[in-house]
Formats: structure tokens, sequence, C-alpha cells
């Protein structure tokens, strides 16, 4: 469990009903809440 990736083991489906799709852009961040943020996924990787 060294790297988070991909797996066909299991499958799911999300029922969305006629719900539009949503297409957003990127969007920058400040460089304190992008620390903020490298340390939580670091948390949740780990």
């Amino acid at each position: 469990f060294n790297k988070l990736g991909t797996t066909s083991f299991v499958t799911h489906y999300i029922d969305t009903d006629k719900a539009k799709q949503i297409k957003q852009h990127f969007y920058k961040t400040s460089s304190n809440k992008q620390k903020f943020l490298d340390k939580e996924l670091e948390l949740l990787e780990s």
C-alpha cells in the first residue's frame, strides 16, 4: 500500500439520474493553502 493506484477488483455505479455533467477548470491556490493541502494529502496517503 505504498502508492495510490487503480483497481478493477471492485466496481461501483453512481446513479445521477438525468443530472447534467459539471465541467470545471483548475484554479490557483495560495502558497499557504497549497502547503496545507499537501500536508493533508500526505496524511491521507499514509
